[in-house]
């Protein structure tokens, strides 16, 4: 799988957002991270987590009679990636588009708009 291909649904997100933070863990760490709201069974945190290390986005080393789940992907690597679909498929491959629409909907500080200032002052 190529860092192109990543795309994930909301649960795995969640799980690999716990993963990149804890960097390894077995199921049971993995779902010790939760919010004490988030209700998934253990069977489902371990299902989901084996559909990871099918993708290749996760990988298990066996540790006694369970398994140490690490990422295969760096969060920047999924960022990067979810960006560039974003980009693709919903403004048409236009990054300008994406761009607009986050200066003109979302509700930037002025923090936000002097590192936008500097950052561009930067590309040119």
């Amino acid at each position: 799988m190529g860092a192109n291909d990543i795309q994930l649904t909301s649960t795995e997100l969640e799980l690999m957002m716990i993963l990149w933070k804890i960097e390894k863990g077995s199921v049971k760490e993995i779902m010790l991270q939760l919010p004490a709201e988030r209700d998934l069974a253990y069977t489902s945190v371990s299902t989901i987590i084996r559909i990871l290390e099918k993708k290749g986005i996760v990988a298990a080393t066996k540790q006694g009679r369970g398994h140490i789940y690490h990422p295969m992907v760096n969060r920047a690597e999924y960022e990067k990636s979810s960006v560039n679909l974003l980009v693709d498929n919903v403004f048409r491959g236009a990054p300008l588009s994406i761009v607009k629409y986050l200066i003109e909907e979302e509700k930037l500080s002025e923090s936000d708009l002097n590192e936008l200032q500097n950052l561009l002052k930067g590309r040119k």
